[in-house]
């Protein structure tokens, strides 16, 4: 997701140990990477797309998860938030410790779906979907809009390094 200008916001574990980074054919710089909140954020100079605003999702709220399938198609599916939760254990790299406020929600989700934005019905995003639930399908864990404002309020434009691969 275009969160600033030229800024794409995906999740750590996704570009974790990636050293070339693209979107849209241009090449990105890593500026963000939090192994923690599993958000990381690229700077992609000359990307030309309206960033999105952030929004405030809670118990019994819908909207759409929008997520590129591996044939670079836009997939999307409808999800309510059933509840505000604080996730712990592990961060991306499983050392313990890891906390971070997410959205439990019911919608589809499917490995490679990582990064995936959920938008509420006025296209804000809400959350960052980053697993699926091993115990309950349908179940989709995301990371909540207060991480996501923390984290990019932490980020400038100095490149950081993309830590180790998973």
């Amino acid at each position: 997701m275009v969160v600033a200008d030229e800024r794409v916001l995906t999740n750590a574990h996704v570009v974790a140990g990636v050293d070339d980074l693209e979107v849209d054919g241009r090449p990105g710089a890593l500026v963000g990477f939090d192994a923690n909140r599993d958000l990381a954020l690229m700077a992609v100079p000359g990307l030309d797309r309206r960033p999105v605003a952030l929004a405030r999702a809670d118990a019994g709220d819908s909207g759409t998860l929008v997520a590129i399938d591996a044939t670079a198609t836009t997939v999307t599916h409808p999800f309510e938030v059933r509840r505000r939760i604080r996730a712990t254990g592990e961060d991306i790299y499983r050392d313990e410790g890891a906390a971070r406020r997410a959205l439990e929600v019911e919608s589809e989700f499917q490995q490679g779906w990582s990064g995936s934005g959920l938008f509420d019905g006025h296209g804000r995003l809400v959350a960052v979907a980053f697993a699926e639930s091993r115990r309950r399908p349908g179940v989709t864990y995301a990371v909540a809009d207060a991480e996501i404002a923390g984290f990019l309020a932490g980020t400038d434009d100095d490149r950081v390094d993309a830590g180790p691969c998973l």
